[in-house]
């Protein structure tokens, strides 16, 4: 059965990655610059779990319109 669904899973997905990139490569890199290591530290971790975060959300809803 096909029908028209209308969502925002997409965009949060997108979301979710872009800021965790953003976490990783400019605000743990100017932490690094200014020798705040916790605060680096803290942002790696906040931007694998963005990261991680979006590329569940869209696998996870890969799976369901496939198998669903």
């Amino acid at each position: 059965m096909y029908y028209l669904a209308i969502g925002y899973i997409g965009y949060i997905e997108l979301l979710f990655i872009s800021t965790g990139l953003i976490l990783l490569f400019f605000e743990a890199g100017s932490y690094k610059k200014q020798r705040l290591f916790k605060e680096e530290k803290i942002a790696r971790i906040l931007g694998w779990c963005n990261c991680s975060i979006g590329i569940f959300t869209f696998l996870g809803y890969w799976v369901y319109n496939y198998f669903l």
